[in-house]
């Protein structure tokens, strides 16, 4: 999906030919990802994080306080109002931009959270990266990131959406004097167009660092997601248990290099095939959230046997494609890219994806219930690659006990939190203002863009400033041996 809008979003930006670019953008994340490993990516998303970071501050900065064009909170208030009577939005309440009430906003809102369910429940990147990390670690960061992430897509998309609305009809834009269409929006051409007519050469190169940086550094986190359980879930279990870490190795860069080569030629389909990013973000839960509630029962309960584990998802994605084609048939009476694009086919979908599994899981456990239930101690003797390293030494099956009791201890205060910041985003936040339809005063707007302003720069200091602070020492002393290391080697000039 990345590949796919980052590829159209740069061949719109550059003219590069759309086959290059989804054969060269994946081209330094696999050179970094095969001699820097999942520390590298940490590395790496820190550094692509914090460059990020700095652009969407320029383009908020001079968006609300510099610009020429816009520049001040009360004319873009204004200028919002305009749009909303001279192109009013089909199912906002009123027409306008500046109403939660919105009949096809609560559509995505339903998407997008069954969606994103199937993202992070069934991403084996967020386990890899709970595994590298320590325990205490993992918890505050989890939570720390979790907070700080959502300040990017609302700023951002709030920024760059309002520039797109109330400068579409400025010369400088880059379709004037047509708007952008649907597809133009779903293939993620909102931002450099915003940044273009914003900044012009400079808001186009900032925004094609912007969507490079973005493409590579979730690549890395996926590429070592995806040779992680080839190599160590599917070839050293079933193939190979007594593997080298050579020959680990080797699989591991084989599979990295076919699944890109995969990756590449779906994306160049896709893209000429005229399916956008926005189709294939819908699209997501469709096909990958069937699986979110067996993996859940499969953590949270030891009574779900094998046949429900491997087969309610697949039953899942059956009816989720079925409902998804027959919704789009009944109300459309044709079935192509734009209608099964429609927001009511993919959300019958989507919704059928992640509840049919509450129906058949029961039922296959009643076909064949668990004899022997799982107890998760057998994860404990799971062997490491490094002969070193594995679990014989004392120290280390301290440091595991010690790591199991602290996330006991702390397990109620985590998922009371948790829960807490989930239904504060879902619930609380939207909900008052949609059902109410209520529509944003200038006051109201103001202290609603200052607020995003002040919650991305405590992201920016959790993500950019804290790291550094928290291993300050470590830091000093690598530049101090690599201060060490340059002089020696002059004197010895």
């Amino acid at each position: 999906m990345l590949l796919t809008g980052g590829s159209a979003v740069i061949h719109s930006l550059c003219g590069i030919n759309i086959i290059t670019i989804c054969f060269l953008l994946p081209l330094g994340t696999i050179i970094s990802t095969i001699f820097g490993g999942i520390k590298g990516t940490f590395l790496i998303n820190y550094i692509h994080n914090v460059i990020i970071f700095i652009i969407i501050f320029i383009f908020t900065f001079v968006t609300y306080q510099t610009s020429s064009l816009l520049g001040s909170f009360s004319q873009i208030y204004t200028l919002l109002v305009n749009e909303s009577l001279n192109h009013p939005v089909d199912g906002n309440f009123q027409g306008s931009y500046l109403t939660f009430n919105s009949r096809n906003g609560l559509m995505f809102y339903l998407m997008n959270l069954i969606g994103n369910f199937g993202t992070v429940f069934l991403d084996n990147g967020y386990y890899n990266k709970v595994i590298a990390a320590s325990s205490k670690s993992i918890v505050r960061a989890y939570i720390f990131s979790g907070l700080a992430w959502f300040a990017i897509p609302f700023v951002t998309g709030t920024t760059m959406g309002i520039i797109s609305i109330t400068l579409q009809t400025n010369p400088l834009f880059p379709t004037y004097p047509n708007q952008l269409n649907e597809y133009e929006i779903t293939s993620g051409l909102t931002l450099p167009s915003a940044a273009i007519v914003l900044l012009g050469k400079t808001g186009s190169l900032l925004s094609f660092i912007l969507i490079y940086l973005t493409c590579t550094s979730a690549m890395s986190s996926q590429f070592i997601a995806v040779t992680s359980i080839i190599t160590f879930d599917i070839y050293r279990i079933y193939f190979h248990p007594n593997a080298s870490k050579k020959q680990l190795f080797f699989i591991s860069h084989l599979s990295l290099f076919i699944f890109v080569l995969i990756m590449n030629f779906l994306s160049i389909g896709l893209y000429y095939s005229s399916i956008s990013m926005g189709y294939l973000y819908k699209l997501m839960g469709i096909l990958i959230s069937s699986a979110v509630i067996p993996v859940i029962f499969t953590l949270l309960s030891t009574k779900q046997n094998k046949l429900a584990v491997c087969l309610s998802p697949l039953l899942g994605l059956i009816c989720s494609i079925i409902s998804w084609l027959l919704t789009t048939k009944y109300f459309f009476e044709k079935i192509n890219i734009q209608t099964t694009g429609s927001n009511l086919s993919m959300l019958i979908g989507n919704l059928v994806a992640l509840l049919s599994p509450c129906l058949f899981i029961p039922l296959l456990n009643l076909i064949k219930p668990n004899e022997n239930p799982y107890d998760f101690v057998s994860m404990r003797r799971i062997a490491l690659i490094e002969d070193d390293l594995i679990n014989t030494n004392n120290s280390t099956i301290v440091e595991i006990e010690r790591a199991i009791i602290y996330l006991k201890d702390n397990s109620r205060f985590i998922c009371f939190l948790a829960i807490g910041i989930t239904i504060c985003f879902i619930i609380i936040w939207p909900w008052p203002m949609f059902a109410s339809s209520y529509i944003f005063s200038e006051t109201f707007f103001i202290c609603w863009i200052c607020f995003g302003i002040i919650w991305l720069l405590i992201s920016f200091s959790i993500v950019g400033i804290y790291p550094i602070i928290q291993h300050f020492q470590t830091i000093k002393s690598i530049f101090r041996l690599i201060y060490f290391d340059i002089k020696t080697f002059l004197q010895r000039d």
